[in-house]
């Protein structure tokens, strides 16, 4: 999706290794069941991140983040 190549390009470009998103790492098709179980643990994740991306003006993932 569109919106993912800018928060990988901004990722590396700031020094870091790893970036975690949450469409590529739960499933997200029905059944919710895998939605249900991991999205519990993202308060964990964001917890322990340096730093957050959120697309939150985006309507969907085919719009670029900025």
């Amino acid at each position: 999706p569109l919106a993912l190549h800018p928060a990988i390009t901004l990722t590396g470009k700031l020094g870091f290794f790893h970036l975690w998103i949450d469409s590529l790492c739960i499933v997200q098709d029905p059944p919710p069941s895998d939605w249900a179980s991991e999205s519990q643990k993202m308060m964990h994740i964001y917890q322990n991140c340096f730093l957050t991306i959120a697309a939150t003006s985006s309507p969907d993932s085919s719009t670029s983040l900025f």
